[in-house]
C-alpha cells in the first residue's frame, strides 16, 4: 500500500540513462610545467540520473485520512534528491584508460524545500562533488595538484510573492557555512570558489 500513497501524497521521481560519444576531443594536457590544449582521442561519458522528491505533510495526510488537510492549512515540505553516477574514459588516442577533465564519479544535490501555496517557496540544499581531475591526462602540471578534492556546498534560498503573477521577492545565502574550496583549476593555479555570499 505505500506506493499508491506517497503517490497521492506527491511523490515524484525520474530516471535516466545516458551515453556520450566524443570523437575527436579537444582536451587539456600537462607538457612539462605548461599545459596545452590538443585533440586527445575518443571520449566516451556514460552512466545514471536519479531524482525524487516526497511531500512529508501530503504523506501525512494520505496516511491520516484527515479531510481538513493539513497541508492546505500550512503548506508542504518536502525531502528532494537528485543523483548523477557517471563513468568516463578515454578509450582511444594518447589518453586512452585516463580520465576527462571535471568528470566526478557522483554528483548529489540533496535537501529540503518548503511550499506555502503559491505564495512562499524556501530550499535548504546541499551540492556534494567527488573528487576529480582538472587535466584529461590526469597530471598536475605547473599547478602542483593533480586534482579537485571532494566538496560539499549548502544554499539557502527563497522566494516570497508580492503580488500575485506580477511581483516577487528571491533572496538567497550561497555556501552558507562558509566552505572553503575550489571547483576550476587555471595553468598558474587553482581558483577559489566564493565564499558565502547573498
Amino acid at each position: 500500500w505505500a506506493v499508491p500513497i506517497l503517490l497521492e501524497a506527491g511523490f515524484q521521481y525520474d530516471s535516466s540513462v545516458f551515453l556520450t560519444n566524443y570523437e575527436n576531443f579537444f582536451g587539456t594536457v600537462s607538457v612539462g610545467s605548461n599545459t596545452q590544449r590538443q585533440n586527445v582521442g575518443r571520449a566516451v561519458y556514460q552512466g545514471v540520473e536519479l531524482s525524487a522528491e516526497v511531500d512529508t505533510i501530503g504523506l501525512y495526510d494520505s496516511i491520516a485520512n484527515d479531510e481538513a488537510s493539513l497541508s492546505q492549512r500550512i503548506g508542504s515540505l518536502s525531502l528532494s534528491g537528485n543523483v548523477t553516477f557517471l563513468e568516463a574514459e578515454f578509450k582511444e588516442g594518447p589518453l586512452r584508460k585516463r580520465e576527462p577533465a571535471y568528470a566526478p564519479h557522483y554528483v548529489a544535490k540533496l535537501g529540503v524545500i518548503y511550499r506555502f501555496k503559491d505564495k512562499a517557496k524556501l530550499a535548504f540544499l546541499g551540492t556534494m562533488v567527488e573528487d576529480h581531475y582538472w587535466a584529461d591526462d590526469n597530471g598536475a602540471g605547473s599547478t602542483g595538484t593533480t586534482g579537485i578534492p571532494a566538496y560539499t556546498v549548502w544554499d539557502f534560498t527563497g522566494e516570497i510573492a508580492l503580488i500575485k503573477d506580477r511581483a516577487k521577492l528571491i533572496f538567497g545565502i550561497n555556501n552558507l557555512f562558509d566552505e572553503i574550496y575550489f571547483s576550476r583549476v587555471r595553468s598558474d593555479g587553482i581558483e577559489p570558489a566564493p565564499g558565502r555570499n547573498y
